[in-house]
């Protein structure tokens, strides 16, 4: 679960006691994110200004080969030698 919220120091102190306590809860991770929060917020703002209707490309996955090996064929590779060829 991802719990993002603006509180006061004493208001994230108290949810994490409310938390250690819990029996539901197994373990739990508190982050400040403010700082990186502006910094991203403001890099998408200056992004979006540049290309307002520029929208990420989305790349195909590569097409699926159709052949199927024969049954009892094996691969070629390492240790299996190609016939000698006769003239």
């Amino acid at each position: 679960m991802l719990l993002e919220f603006t509180a006061e120091a004493d208001t994230v102190k108290e949810l994490e006691r409310r938390l250690r306590v819990s029996d539901m809860v197994i373990k739990f991770l508190t982050v400040r994110i403010d700082k990186t929060r502006k910094r991203l917020d403001k890099r998408k703002k200056q992004r979006d200004k540049r290309a307002p209707s520029a929208r990420p490309m989305r790349l195909r996955s590569p097409p699926r080969s159709r052949c199927t090996p024969e049954r009892g064929s094996r691969r070629r590779g390492a240790g299996h030698a190609r016939p000698a060829k006769e003239n």
